[in-house]
């Protein structure tokens, strides 16, 4: 498991500051909204718009493809299949991550058990030329 000092789940940010971060318009943020592409925490109607750490990276990832020349649709598909894809890495390397060990003087990822039988580890590292490189080490 990695360990994480910071919740994302908690994070909350205004409007405002996701125009900034972003650089979109606030009113853009709210147009997207209003076509159902993202969701503001807002609890009612005179509520300020406030958006979760999943909504923040919606609103990045839409921007960005919008940029890359995608229409909106094209950009909202995208970013589905992209937080698709992010979700799938954050659980794998969740359950795969034992730590970081020291083999032979060089730092290695160790990724768990290689075999059912659990007798051997499957580390992964960098080479000299930052190429990655496994090694399975019984145990």
């Amino acid at each position: 498991m990695i360990p994480s000092t910071v919740q994302f789940k908690k994070l909350i940010f205004k409007i405002g500051e996701v125009s900034k971060m972003i650089d979109v318009s606030p009113r853009q943020i709210r147009y997207w909204e209003s076509k159902g592409c993202i969701e503001s925490l807002r609890g009612n109607e005179n509520s300020s718009r406030v958006y979760d750490f999943h909504n923040f990276m919606k609103i990045s990832s839409i921007k960005y493809f919008l940029d890359q020349g995608y229409t909106l649709q094209g950009a909202i598909d995208q970013t589905k299949n992209h937080i698709k894809n992010m979700d799938f890495l954050r659980k794998f390397l969740e359950k795969s991550y034992h730590g970081i060990q020291e083999l032979d003087g060089e730092m290695a990822v160790n990724l768990g058990f290689f075999n059912a039988e659990k007798s051997e580890i499957l580390y992964g590292m960098l080479n000299e030329n930052d190429e990655i490189e496994y090694r399975v080490i019984k145990k």
